[in-house]
């Protein structure tokens, strides 16, 4: 470890004091780039095969926690399952029982209705009695609120999510401003991918292309000091 420290220490000295501002400074950044290629293959033929090994013995031991732990994983999640399944069941039953209730005091509010157009058809109020049907009133079940469960050591958490149904409704309610902009964002995959493809013709109104450089290298028969 002592020498390949020894080869490093002025690498990294002569790349980080190196100036380009000619074609014989870009042609000693090219040996430099060649001479440290060189020595992070060294640094990886030198450590590599200890962090294969520890890799390795990362990979068993994973291995073996999950052996052990999916199956117990499985059962903790057929139990919870089961517990969200009684409390969904619960919830139906509630809300199948204020249906009903609702439905009861609709078909009471029927009942009264066309007994109070008949008397006032029977006082000749014709003109009231159909009035007085035609006001009809609409089932409205309201959302049910089950008591929280008392058991100790469970608790029901909810998680809620959105979906979209329609992105193109979406995005014209956010052109219309009644949403905020950041409820969508630009999918810069695929952006990028078309930015590539046309090298810098991409006419997307309200998208620019950026054009970054890189430096690749190859080892030269200079790669010494």
């Amino acid at each position: 470890m002592t020498d390949i420290k020894q080869e490093v220490s002025p690498v990294l000295h002569r790349a980080k004091t190196l100036v380009v501002k000619d074609e014989a400074g870009k042609q000693e950044a090219a040996d430099t780039l060649s001479v440290i290629k060189v020595l992070r293959k060294k640094v990886k033929d030198t450590f590599g095969s200890n962090t294969k090994k520890a890799h390795a013995a990362w990979t068993a031991a994973k291995a073996t926690e999950k052996e052990f732990d999916d199956p117990l994983k499985e059962a903790e999640q057929f139990v919870k399952n089961a517990v969200l399944d009684y409390d969904s069941e619960l919830q139906r039953e509630a809300q199948r029982k204020a249906a009903e209730e609702a439905r009861q005091r609709f078909e009471e509010e029927e009942k009264k209705r066309k007994a109070e157009a008949e008397i006032l058809r029977q006082d000749g109020l014709e003109k009231e009695a159909k009035q007085r049907l035609e006001r009809k009133e609409e089932i409205v079940v309201a959302p049910v609120e089950v008591p929280k469960s008392e058991v100790k050591g469970i608790t029901i958490t909810e998680h809620w999510s959105a979906e979209v149904a329609d992105l193109y409704l979406l995005c014209k309610a956010i052109v219309e401003k009644k949403v905020p902009i950041d409820m969508v964002m630009p999918n810069f995959s695929r952006l990028n991918q078309v930015a590539r493809d046309c090298k810098g013709n991409l006419n997307y109104p309200g998208v620019t292309t950026i054009c970054t450089k890189s430096v690749s290298n190859r080892t030269t028969a200079n790669a010494a000091f």
